[in-house]
């Protein structure tokens, strides 16, 4: 039985630890719920000041000229009309700030969902590796490429949970769409290795089928 399950030793060793970090993810995050939410939290808002100074700095020193060629306004409404402006536009910033890191923003929530996700990609593509490295290990085919699929299945089924994980982090400062392409490298890999993984003791099955072996 070990000589027969050899071949694909590294899939089944994949698979047995993408199991366990998807365990010890959802353990993570269950425990360290409030930490992560803080952390969500303060990239949101992050990402918006940032936001905010990249579009307030033209704007503010072309708009400081305009003000002091109409300083004059000052004296029409007792100075108060210049201070209240200022004043209501900070307001304004800080209170959008502020909601970024509210617990109901749709890209925390978003980005809960896909650090969740992550914990469920890696038990189902755990599970799914060591059955199909379990199934190429009783298919007719050199003993060098059923390692190479249980390779193959196995690095894939790992990095693409991780790959959700990142995205998730990602979320609160890049957006949905722009976390999902910052990964898009990864997710590609994953997906790829993962259908080899598959497809590759597919056709010696097939094949087998076919010529009756």
């Amino acid at each position: 039985m070990q000589k027969v399950l050899q071949p694909v030793g590294i899939g089944l060793l994949l698979g047995f630890f993408s199991l366990l970090f998807g365990i010890s993810w959802a353990m993570y995050i269950t425990v360290n719920n409030d930490r992560i939410q803080q952390a969500l939290e303060a990239s949101a808002r992050a990402a918006l000041e940032d936001k905010f100074v990249i579009m307030a700095g033209p704007a503010h020193s072309h708009g400081m000229q305009g003000m002091n060629d109409m300083g004059h306004m000052k004296d029409t409404d007792g100075g108060q009309s210049t201070e209240a402006t200022t004043e209501h536009g900070k307001a304004g910033t800080e209170g959008l700030i502020k909601g970024a890191g509210e617990g109901n923003d749709p890209l925390l929530n978003e980005a809960r969902e896909r650090l969740t996700k992550g914990h469920l990609h890696a038990m189902g593509l755990g599970t799914l590796t060591l059955i199909v490295s379990l199934l190429t290990a009783l298919v007719d085919a050199p003993p060098k490429v059923k390692t190479l699929a249980s390779a193959c299945i196995g690095v894939g089924g790992l990095f693409y949970p991780v790959s959700w994980i990142i995205m998730g982090y990602r979320t609160p400062a890049l957006g949905a769409e722009g976390a999902s392409q910052s990964v898009l490298p990864i997710t590609a890999l994953s997906v790829l290795l993962v259908f080899l993984g598959i497809i590759i003791p597919l056709f010696y099955f097939l094949r087998g089928i076919l010529s009756g072996r």
